[in-house]
């Protein structure tokens, strides 16, 4: 990967880690540039489409207008790398969060687990837009443990335990 891109990568992350609308946002900008730089890092590609992912679940952006640019961001990773677990992540999280279809997103989330096991978003996601929404609460509450172990840091992580203790 480009180091430029791998740079940019890292910044659009960064952004996209503080989960406010303008951050995410300007998160999009850097993904794109990376990719410019590299059109065939997988990562920037994921990082777009969880980008335009969060601008939807948080009714920045009408969901329509973003999920099929989601998708597409996340098909493209998967044409570069067929096993990143990250970009496996990402369609399961559309498909519970955009399509309701829980059989097809779980099977997505325990897919991309298995092939990332040490990311801490696709654990996060998996509990919160698949077993909170399902009342799954012990299973959120371990998968949310998880995530934590992986990155004691993430704001989205601790937040995220608050939301479900709300809803158990």
């Amino acid at each position: 990967t480009h180091a430029g891109a791998y740079d940019l990568y890292l910044r659009g992350r960064f952004l996209w880690n503080r989960r406010d609308e303008s951050s995410v946002a300007a998160s999009v900008d850097f993904f794109e540039r990376a990719l410019g730089l590299d059109p065939d890092f997988a990562l920037a590609h994921v990082g777009l489409s969880d980008a335009y992912t969060i601008l939807g679940i948080y009714g920045a952006r009408s969901p329509s207008d973003v999920s099929a640019a989601a998708r597409e961001a996340a098909y493209q990773a998967l044409t570069v790398d067929p096993d990143l677990g990250e970009a496996v992540a990402s369609l399961a999280c559309l498909t519970a969060v955009f399509d309701w279809d829980w059989a097809a997103a779980e099977k997505g989330f325990r897919r991309a687990l298995e092939l990332s096991p040490s990311y801490a978003t696709g654990h996060q996601w998996y509990a919160m837009n698949l077993l909170t929404p399902l009342g799954r609460f012990p299973e959120a509450y371990a998968s949310l443990d998880r995530a934590h172990e992986l990155d004691p840091a993430s704001a989205a992580v601790a937040v995220s335990r608050g939301i479900v203790a709300f809803y158990a």
